[in-house]
């Protein structure tokens, strides 16, 4: 019989499950083969990757050190150049005020007063001396003339016969 509507077959598989099973595992090991494949690939690519990077950052670093050389030495270089004229402002700015010191109006008059007083007493000590050596000069003059007028005298015969 036939009823107005579409007729539902059925249709029966047969599973069989060790079928079934057997392409479970395989799937299963073929997935952890693939995956294994897949883990090594990247890791040959990331250690291909790590040395082409670290030859690039040998290279660098090399020129990153030398780099790093001329900088520090120029630092270096900089900072004694920068102590060094400080020091030197330093000592000029010293040297100037002791000479403003030193330049004191009371002070060029203190020496001016000083000079002439010290020149005035070499004068006179200058005068005593050559006073002294007129003294020397006559006192030698006159014993002179008197050793030679007593020796005049002695050479005289005597008439006391």
């Amino acid at each position: 019989m036939k009823s107005g509507g579409a007729r539902t077959r059925q249709v029966s598989a047969k599973v069989n499950h060790e079928e079934a099973e057997k392409i479970r595992t395989m799937l299963a090991r073929e997935e952890e083969v693939i995956e294994a494949d897949m883990r090594q690939e990247l890791a040959r690519m990331i250690d291909e990757r790590d040395l082409k990077m670290s030859r690039d950052l040998g290279a660098m670093n090399s020129r990153n050190r030398q780099l790093m050389m001329w900088i520090g030495v120029s630092v270096i270089m900089l900072v004694i150049v920068v102590l060094w004229v400080s020091t030197l402002d330093l000592a000029v700015n010293n040297s100037y005020r002791m000479t403003e010191e030193q330049t004191d109006a009371k002070s060029l008059s203190e020496y001016k007063r000083n000079l002439d007083q010290t020149f005035g007493e070499v004068m006179t000590k200058i005068e005593q001396l050559k006073e002294q050596s007129r003294q020397i000069v006559n006192q030698a003059s006159s014993t002179e003339a008197g050793v030679s007028s007593s020796n005049a005298m002695s050479e005289l015969p005597s008439n006391s016969n």
